[in-house]
């Protein structure tokens, strides 16, 4: 868990620990990293607190979020409309 959540994990490193079947695990790269194409590879994980963690992540790319905002958890899209980093179109959608 303590190398998931390092900033300084290579991104090759980070690839592989996203299918780590440990949730803390995943929880950390989901919380902690700043690279959106690591943070998309958990948007479809079947644990909704670590897309919890990914929705409030500011570096999910606007596409991570977009993606999000349809999730059938309501604590997701909750989540996602008070990231920082929502687009518009985004919001536009969970209002929808």
């Amino acid at each position: 868990m303590w190398v998931a959540g390092n900033s300084n994990t290579p991104p090759s490193v980070l690839k592989i620990l996203v299918k780590d079947d440990d949730f803390s695990v995943r929880q950390a790269i989901a919380y902690s990293s700043d690279n959106p194409e690591i943070l998309a590879m958990l948007v479809n994980d079947s644990d909704n607190f670590i897309r919890y963690n990914l929705a409030t992540n500011n570096n999910a790319s606007p596409e991570t979020l977009a993606i999000l905002a349809t999730d059938n958890d309501p604590g997701v899209r909750r989540r996602v409309a008070q990231n920082s980093s929502v687009s518009q179109e985004t919001l536009k959608t969970l209002i929808s």
